[in-house]
């Protein structure tokens, strides 16, 4: 688990106003761990579908990111079940 201060954020005032919302950051963040949490150890392919089932606005792309889980394999999983 990512502890805060490894959080990258903007450094200065000025990357804030030209990169995006720190909210946004600290909310996407928040996202990620949902994610990891909802899936839980070891994630694998068919934790995607879980995590999918469950957050429903999450894209797979972004699941497959969190988790580290090829797109690739998690859809060869689909198609086989």
């Amino acid at each position: 688990m990512l502890l805060p201060s490894e959080l990258s954020l903007p450094r200065s005032r000025d990357s804030i106003t030209a990169g995006g919302d720190v909210q946004a950051k600290v909310g996407e963040f928040v996202l990620d761990l949902d994610i990891r949490e909802e899936a839980g150890p070891p994630f694998c392919p068919e934790a995607v579908g879980r995590v999918r089932t469950a957050m429903p606005r999450v894209s797979e792309r972004r699941v497959c990111r969190v988790l580290a889980v090829a797109a690739r394999d998690s859809r060869i999983d689909a198609r086989v079940s």
